[in-house]
C-alpha cells in the first residue's frame, strides 16, 4: 500500500519551513492555554491579583477589566496561527511525499494527522497544563496580551460588538464558579466538622468539670457527715457523763 508513497529528501526551505510551524505550534498552544487560565481565575487568585505582590497582577487585572477584547485577541491570534500552521505543514508535506495516486494517504496526512498535532499540542496539553497552573500562567501570559490588544485593536474592535464573545465569556465564568462553588462547600464542611469537634470537645469538657463538681460535693458531704456524726457521738457521751 504504501508503495505508492515517495518519499523525497527535504530541502533546506522545507526544514526551515518545518522549524517555523514547530514554533508557531508552541504559540497556539501558548494562545490556548491563555483562554483558559484568563477565565478560570478563582476568587482566591482574584484577590491575591489585587493585592498586587507580582508585576503582571496590574496587567491582569487590566486585561480583565476589558474581557470581551482579551477574549476577542485570544482568538483572533489563534485563529491567526492555526492557519499558519496549516498552510506551512501543508506545503512542507508535499514536499516531502508525494502521495501519487493515494489519495487516502494524502487525507490522512493532510487532514487527520494535522488535526490531531493542532488538538493535542495546540489546544488538550496546553489547556491541562494552564488549569493546574492558573495565576502564573497569567502572570507570564499577561504582558503578551497587552501588546496583542494593541496590534488586534481594530479587529477586536468588529468582534467585541457580536454576542457570540458574551455567551463564551459566560460559559467559561459558569465553569469556573461551579469550581469555586465545589471549593467553598467543601470548606463550609470542614468548617462546620472542625465547629461541631470544637462542641463536642467543649461539651466533653463541660461534663467533665460538672463531675468533677459533683464529686466534690459528695465529698463535702460525706466529710460534713462524719464530722456530724462526730459531733452527735461527742454530745451523747457527755450527756451519759
Amino acid at each position: 500500500i504504501f508503495q505508492q508513497i515517495t518519499v523525497t529528501q527535504p530541502t533546506l526551505g522545507c526544514v526551515i519551513v518545518l522549524c517555523i510551524a514547530l514554533l508557531l505550534l508552541f504559540c497556539s498552544g501558548f494562545v490556548s492555554a491563555s483562554e483558559v487560565a484568563f477565565f478560570s481565575l478563582t476568587p482566591a487568585d482574584l484577590s491575591e491579583v489585587e493585592e498586587g505582590h507580582h508585576a503582571s497582577d496590574e496587567k491582569i487585572a487590566r486585561l480583565r477589566a476589558d474581557r470581551e477584547r482579551l477574549l476577542a485577541t485570544i482568538l483572533i491570534s489563534n485563529n491567526l496561527v492555526n492557519v499558519a500552521i496549516i498552510m506551512l505543514l501543508n506545503y512542507a508535506f508535499l514536499q516531502i511525499f508525494d502521495f501519487g495516486v493515494a489519495q487516502w494517504a494524502e487525507f490522512l496526512v493532510m487532514t487527520v494527522l494535522l488535526t490531531f498535532l493542532l488538538l493535542l499540542f495546540g489546544e488538550v496539553m496546553p489547556k491541562i497544563y494552564s488549569v493546574q497552573h492558573r495565576l502564573a500562567f497569567c502572570r507570564f501570559a499577561a504582558p503578551v496580551f497587552v501588546a496583542l490588544n494593541y496590534v488586534f485593536y481594530p479587529i477586536a474592535s468588529m468582534l467585541v460588538r457580536s454576542k457570540g464573545l458574551t455567551e463564551r465569556i459566560l460559559d467559561h465564568e459558569s465553569q469556573a464558579l461551579t469550581v469555586d462553588e465545589l471549593e467553598q462547600a467543601l470548606d463550609s464542611v470542614k468548617n462546620r466538622r472542625s465547629e461541631l469537634e470544637k462542641s463536642r470537645i467543649s461539651t466533653l469538657h463541660r461534663y467533665a468539670e460538672l463531675v468533677n463538681m459533683c464529686q466534690a460535693c459528695i465529698k463535702q458531704q460525706a466529710e460534713s457527715t462524719s464530722l456530724l456524726n462526730r459531733i452527735l457521738t461527742l454530745v451523747s457521751e457527755e450527756q451519759q457523763r
